[in-house]
């Protein structure tokens, strides 16, 4: 419903609820003073009488001035100006109404001049005018006060998708040069393993055009593109390179950024097992547990990183925190170590959320 509607229809309640109120004054004041007896249902239409029909659109006129004249830093005086005649009229209209419907309401007994009804009503309605003026521009200042923070919440939205439009922009480069690195150690080596590199690099790259949209893709997607990619350095490390997935079934529906895993993977293959001489293994864990994410990385170091955090790890890990404070923000936690000797670690928690279920095909009819 427009807000100017809701205004209005308030507006009109209050004057009904405040016409009940005097017609119940009407009949009360009656019984007590001994005169003659009112009904409610006469009472009642009086005090409607006398105070919607005026009442209202005179309120809805007020308040309207007031939204015109807002209160803005550096106006105060044009404000004040502009709000003073609105009440000063408010009190005049009023005295008209009261003067020429006086033989319908009987205002008063016996009725006095003009000047003496405008006279009365500023007594009774001046300060009831500036009232609805408090009123109503606290109404509006309320209002603006939702609209500054829905629009600084779609301020902030934007701003933290176009956080993520940049770090995805940043992370994908990245991916894809190191991938044709590795189709560049080996072209002049194997000439088949290189076509079946260039092969599963097609596929891979047709999938991570073809995913979903969005910031978050399922456990289940992530590792497709894990899978692709460890095929790949597979062809290039042979037997040195040893991969082992395990997930949980609760996990394979949850909700992660996109390319979260691939980069983990990656990095610790790159800057881990590739450097040995010895084969090596990576394992990833991906499992729930009491309503959070956990995901595990470890992998065989080189020796020759002792002592000095593997170089690369800044687009990897670096971008992955920007990604996840933006997503979750204080919700997350990541752990990494590159011990001397032994093997890395990264561990990761996230909120656990899933993907809304897909609604299931309908069955067709059989005659």
């Amino acid at each position: 419903m427009p807000q100017r509607l809701t205004r209005v229809l308030a507006i009109v309640a209050l004057w009904c609820l405040q016409g009940l109120v005097f017609a119940q004054e009407i009949v009360d004041m009656a019984r007590t003073n001994g005169g003659q007896p009112f009904t409610w249902s006469h009472a009642l239409w009086l005090s409607f009488l006398a105070l919607v029909p005026c009442m209202v659109p005179l309120t809805v006129g007020l308040v309207a001035v007031v939204e015109r004249f807002p209160l803005v830093r550096g106006e105060h005086g044009r404000t004040f100006t502009a709000l003073l005649a609105a009440v000063v009229a408010f009190v005049v209209l009023r005295a008209v109404y009261v003067y020429f419907m006086n033989p319908l309401v009987n205002f008063y007994d016996e009725l006095p001049s003009f000047g003496a009804v405008v006279l009365a009503s500023f007594k009774r309605n001046f300060l009831l005018g500036w009232i609805v003026v408090g009123l109503a521009q606290g109404w509006f200042l309320a209002e603006r006060a939702q609209r500054d923070r829905l629009r600084i919440a779609r301020l902030e939205e934007h701003v933290t998708q176009a956080r993520l439009d940049a770090l995805s922009a940043q992370l994908n480069p990245h991916f894809l040069f190191n991938v044709l690195n590795s189709v560049a150690e080996l072209v002049h080596r194997d000439a088949a393993a290189t076509e079946r590199m260039i092969l599963s690099l097609s596929e891979l790259l047709r999938r991570s055009l073809t995913r979903a949209q969005g910031s978050e893709v399922t456990v289940t997607e992530e590792l497709a593109l894990v899978q692709q990619y460890v095929d790949i350095e597979k062809i290039r490390l042979g037997s040195r390179l040893t991969v082992h997935l395990a997930v949980d079934a609760a996990a394979k529906q949850a909700l992660l950024p996109a390319f979260l895993l691939q980069p983990l993977v990656e990095n610790a293959i790159v800057h881990g097992v590739a450097r040995r001489r010895a084969p090596g293994e990576v394992r990833l864990d991906v499992h729930a547990e009491d309503g959070r994410l956990c995901i595990a990385i470890e992998a065989d170091q080189a020796p020759a990183a002792a002592s000095v955090a593997p170089r690369g790890h800044g687009i990897g890990l670096g971008n992955l925190r920007e990604r996840l404070q933006c997503l979750y923000p204080d919700a997350w936690t990541l752990d990494a170590a590159f011990p001397p000797q032994g093997r890395s670690r990264v561990r990761l928690s996230l909120p656990l959320r899933h993907a809304p279920a897909a609604p299931r095909p309908a069955l067709a009819e059989t005659a």
